[in-house]
């Protein structure tokens, strides 16, 4: 939750399990290639399980399921009746969609009009800084259309 940059220390503000702090964003962890899991996401006790494949270098393929321990089948069949009738849609189609819009309205900027070196971060992005350096050390490639 602390990192140096150019020299500067920058760190996170609240820290997990830090005495007196109330989680407010749920755990996120990522692999490379492509998988992630969100620790109590949508509620605690539950884990959101996303995978990234890769089609080309434009697209790829989106799986997502979600998981919580239960002690009964009665339980189970509770939990998948909640991730049906309260969560799916909210997620998949319109929280994910909205996502999806954001990320493909940025694509030109990013591609084509210089947008990773005119980009402005601030203090939080440190996240994303830091998985991109991760990136960049232990990425094997980009993958490129089949010709």
């Amino acid at each position: 939750w602390e990192t140096q940059i150019e020299g500067t220390t920058v760190a996170a503000r609240f820290r997990p399990g830090q005495e007196g702090v109330t989680p407010f964003a749920p755990d996120v962890s990522m692999w490379l290639p492509c998988g992630l899991v969100v620790d109590g996401f949508p509620l605690p006790g539950t884990y959101q399980f996303e995978w990234y494949v890769p089609i080309d270098e434009r697209s790829h393929r989106y799986v997502v399921t979600w998981g919580r321990r239960v002690g009964s089948e009665a339980e189970a069949a509770a939990f998948y009746a909640e991730i049906d009738t309260r969560w799916r849609d909210l997620i998949v189609n319109q929280f994910n969609n909205d996502d999806v819009a954001a990320r493909e309205g940025m694509e030109e900027y990013y591609g084509e009009l210089g947008g990773w070196e005119k980009e402005r971060l601030f203090r939080p992005d440190i996240l994303i800084t830091e998985w991109r350096k991760l990136a960049h050390a232990h990425g094997r490639a980009i993958q490129r259309e089949r010709r």
